[in-house]
C-alpha cells in the first residue's frame, strides 16, 4: 500500500529516531528519560565544539540544532513507546517506530521471537525462516526490516538474510518501494557489502 507523503515523512522521522536509539542510545547504556536523551546529546554537542579546532558559530549553531532535533525525535518515540507498553523491549520500540501512531498493530509470538533473535545474534532461527514467507503486515514487514539492520551481531549471513527479506517484502508488495524501511533496508545492504 503506497504511503502518503505526510507518513512517509513521519516514518522516516520515527526510522531516524530508532537508528539512533538503537545505535547510539542503546549500545551507551543511556538513559532514556526525557532528560537522559536530551543530557546525552547536548554532551556530545559540548565533545564536538570542544575540540581542539575552532568551529564556526553558524557551524556549531546549525550542529547543536540538528542534535535538538535528533534527541526530540528520540523522545517522542521512546514517549509513544511508554503510552503503548513496555519501552525497555526492544521489538515494541522498533514495532512503535514502524507504525502510524494510532495503528500500531501486535507481532505475532513466532514473529516477534524471530526479531528478537535477529537484532540479538544476527541470525534468523532456521525454524522461523518460513515467517517471512507468511502473509505480513505492514508493521510486521518494517519490523522484520528492522530488526535485520540495527542487528547489535553484524555479520556476512546477516547480509544476506536482509537481502532475503527484503526480495521477499517487495515480491509480495507488503510495502511500497519508497517506504522508509525498504529504503534504508537498501541502504544497509550497499553498506554491509562495501565494508566486508
Amino acid at each position: 500500500m503506497a504511503l502518503t507523503e505526510q507518513q512517509s515523512a513521519l516514518l522516516l522521522n520515527q526510522y531516524e529516531g530508532a537508528e539512533a536509539l538503537f545505535l547510539e542510545l542503546l549500545p551507551v547504556g543511556a538513559d532514556l528519560s526525557a532528560n537522559g536523551i536530551l543530557s546525552f546529546y547536548i554532551a556530545r554537542f559540548e565533545t564536538v565544539t570542544s575540540s581542539d579546532s575552532p568551529i564556526d558559530k553558524a557551524c556549531a549553531d546549525s550542529l547543536q540544532e540538528q542534535f535538538k532535533v535528533k534527541a526530540w525525535k528520540i523522545i517522542e518515540l521512546v514517549q509513544r513507546a511508554k503510552d503503548t507498553g513496555d519501552p525497555t523491549d526492544l521489538i515494541h520500540l522498533l514495532r512503535v517506530a514502524a507504525s502510524i501512531p494510532g495503528q500500531e498493530s501486535a507481532l505475532s509470538p513466532e514473529l516477534g521471537r524471530a526479531c528478537r533473535c535477529l537484532l540479538t545474534t544476527g541470525e534468523l532461527p532456521p525454524e522461523d525462516v518460513q515467517l517471512i514467507f507468511e502473509p505480513l503486515t505492514e508493521t510486521e514487514a518494517r519490523v522484520l526490516i528492522g530488526a535485520a539492520i540495527f542487528s547489535s551481531q553484524q555479520n556476512e549471513l546477516l547480509a544476506v538474510q536482509l537481502q532475503r527479506i527484503l526480495w521477499h517484502i517487495k515480491s509480495q508488495n507488503y510495502l511500497a518501494a519508497n517506504d522508509p524501511f525498504v529504503m534504508a533496508g537498501d541502504l544497509a545492504i550497499e553498506t554491509m557489502s562495501v565494508s566486508s
